[in-house]
Parts: C-alpha cells; structure tokens; sequence
C-alpha cells in the first residue's frame, strides 16, 4: 500500500500498487503532487486513543442499561421484584463497574473488554 495526502481535504487514501485498478490513483496523486505518507501508516493507535475508545465504549453500555434500571424500578414498585434480588444487584455492580471506568484515570494496560452485561432481572 502506498498512501497519500490529498491537500485539498487533508484527507488520507490509501492505493494498493498490486491493484492494477488503482495503479492510476496512485499516478493522479503523484501528477497532483499529493504528499506521499511514509513510515508506518495508518500510525500506530497510542495508548491514550485506546483509552478513550475503551472509555467511550464503557459510556455507550451504561447509557444502554437506562431503561432496564427503569424497568427494574418499575418492577420494585409494583412488587414483581426487589432491589436485593442477586440479579437486580448484579445489574446494579455491572453499572458500577461500567462508571468506575469512566471515572479511572488511564491505567498501563487497556482492558480487552468490558465487564459482562448480566441477564435481565426477573420481574422487570
């Protein structure tokens, strides 16, 4: 692969030289005088880019168990479950762990992946 820096959008393409289809992109970027990348590239992801995709996803999940803690409220209230149920608890820990991440500060290793998402709490 050989890739390019298109001026005109700051945006990066990449072309295969063993393409033949793309063979001619490679020759408009060079006739364009487009700045040839060299090195490693695409650059290697740092440890902080990993945090943060790592902290974001831990984001989307807790804002994804919104409506389950409304439903297990709404089970609480209506008597089909208890907030000391395990598995209400569990869900509760789960959140937990998912807002200790967010509010960690970046540890020397990256987690692979986040805590596992127990099952829906009976009653909810």
């Amino acid at each position: 692969m050989r890739y390019f820096r298109n001026p005109a959008d700051s945006q990066t393409y990449g072309y295969d030289e063993n393409d033949s289809t793309q063979k001619q992109h490679i020759g408009d970027a060079v006739a364009n005088k487009w700045t040839e990348l060299t090195g490693n590239w695409p650059p290697a992801t740092t440890a902080a880019d990993a945090w943060a995709a790592f902290r974001a996803q831990a984001k989307v999940a807790l804002e994804t168990t919104s409506a389950t803690m409304e439903r297990i409220t709404e089970g609480v209230s209506l008597g089909k479950c208890a907030f000391m149920n395990a598995d209400v608890v569990a869900y509760m820990t789960y959140r937990q762990q998912l807002r200790a991440i967010l509010t960690q500060v970046q540890p020397s290793t990256i987690p692979s992946s986040l805590p596992t998402k127990p099952a829906y709490p009976a009653g909810t």
